[in-house]
């Protein structure tokens, strides 16, 4: 299953942010750009005695989760068409999100630079925040808030920093609402 119709497009975007904006490259799965939902099973094109030893070897391998009746038959037409994207889909706001978040991290050598060793982060349990630090040797840094949960929090202090992205607005400028994300830089 894909992450969106596992958590809902709010916390599809917190994650989006938090992708964005760690030390490594994004790495994006067909369609997460904008927002995708149909799923990508395993499927195969296998003469019929292998497509049989695959058939009930993934019934088998996903017994142990109570999936077996469900695990779709990898060789049947309709599981690979099942899988194929919905052009139609394409563009709206998780593209627009993705373009912004790309945007930022060619703008903001903070988010830019991939340096783990300038990143700093932070999980707040109880209120459900996770916070990352991103800086750059010539200066530029970059404060990543994100609120897994569903209640509005209480900000961390941003300093001079401005803020850059949200993908929620807030009612607030001391509170990030919940199921939401803000990035903000110098």
């Amino acid at each position: 299953e894909r992450l969106v119709t596992l958590v809902g497009p709010e916390l599809d975007a917190v994650a989006s942010v938090l992708v964005a904006c760690s030390p490594y490259l994004p790495l994006l799965f067909q369609g997460q750009e904008w927002g995708e939902t149909r799923p990508f099973l395993y499927f195969t094109d296998h003469a019929p005695a292998l497509a049989e030893a695959v058939r009930r070897g993934r019934r088998a391998e996903f017994a142990a989760w109570d999936w077996a009746p469900q695990v779709p038959d990898p060789d049947d037409p309709a599981t690979f068409e099942r899988s194929k994207l919905d052009w139609s889909r394409a563009g709206g706001p998780v593209l627009e999100l993705w373009r912004d978040l790309l945007r930022l991290r060619r703008e903001v050598p903070a988010l830019g630079n991939c340096r783990r060793d300038l990143t700093g982060a932070g999980a707040d349990p109880e209120r459900r925040l996770v916070t990352l630090e991103r800086a750059d040797p010539a200066g530029s840094r970059a404060l990543v808030v994100a609120n897994l949960g569903d209640r509005p929090q209480p900000l961390p202090d941003p300093g001079t920093l401005r803020l850059r992205l949200a993908t929620q607005p807030s009612l607030s400028s001391r509170d990030i609402p919940g199921a939401s994300a803000m990035i903000w830089t110098n």
